[in-house]
């Protein structure tokens, strides 16, 4: 196995630079990838489709999602096929070209799906570092928490808010919720999580943009019957703002600025 790992690190011919770093530990995970094949192609010979290959199949997979998840380019999930092959003659297990054919389309597929998770990751970290905590008025602040999410990363991001809020001595903040992913128990669980945190520093959490859906898959994790939750946004800024001691007039320019982002107000400027 030693011999077959040095042919698969001296195939792995690398097109870019950067690439280059990724060699020993792409060899690292090709070892039981070259372990199953080997197994696979003496027990079941060429048929890709045959149970034996299950294992070696699922393990190519995911080489070419750590090689995706390394940042490598999309050639070297090409090259990797060529390397495994080369490792296997060395070690008298040439696969046939149907087995080459699925190898490499297991890799490739393991390697765009890792892309597309690296994608989301991006984008929840992106979503989760831009949330902070806005003054909209003496002591009362508001957070809108849009966009895609992931509860690991939101949950930091709301302790950060909820520093922010003490920090400003703030009494109460509106909660908007504005999130495109259909809510899961662990993401309600998250968001609603907010007002605990909220009335243990003295501050009053009102919420909007929380429909049943969201109050649904929330129940088994906490009570909704404890929380604000205000049928619209501009309701729920009276209420905030209220909870703030602070005085909502109907001709206040803070109430035309929130009805023009709702489209409820027709007035001009």
């Amino acid at each position: 196995m030693a011999d077959a790992l040095e042919i698969f690190r001296r195939t792995l011919r690398v097109p870019f630079r950067e690439d280059a770093r990724l060699i020993d530990d792409l060899a690292l995970e090709a070892r039981p990838v070259i372990e199953a094949l080997e197994f696979a192609i003496g027990s079941a010979g060429a048929d890709p489709r045959a149970l034996e290959f299950r294992e070696a199949l699922a393990l190519g997979a995911l080489l070419g999602r750590r090689a995706s998840l390394h940042r490598a380019t999309p050639s070297v999930a090409l090259v990797l096929v060529d390397a495994l092959e080369a490792a296997l003659v060395a070690i008298d297990r040439a696969p046939a070209p149907a087995v080459i054919a699925s190898l490499r389309s297991v890799i490739v597929e393991g390697y765009c799906a890792a892309i597309e998770e690296r994608v989301q990751d991006d984008a929840a970290t992106r979503a989760a570092d831009a949330l902070a905590p806005a003054r909209i008025a003496p002591r009362c602040f508001a957070l809108v928490v849009a966009g895609e999410h992931d509860p690991d990363r939101l949950s930091p991001a709301l302790d950060r808010a909820a520093r922010v809020l003490l920090d400003a001595d703030a009494l109460a903040c509106l909660v908007h919720v504005a999130i495109t992913l259909e809510p899961t128990e662990d993401l309600a669980a998250t968001v609603l999580g907010f007002d605990a945190a909220a009335r243990l520093i003295g501050v009053a959490c009102v919420f909007s943009g929380i429909d049943e859906r969201w109050l649904a898959v929330a129940r088994p994790r906490l009570d909704p019957a404890h929380l604000t939750i205000a049928p619209s946004l501009e309701e729920g800024l009276a209420r905030a703002l209220d909870a703030a001691g602070t005085e909502l007039r109907e001709s206040s320019a803070l109430v035309r600025r929130f009805r023009r982002l709702l489209g409820t107000d027709t007035r001009r400027a």
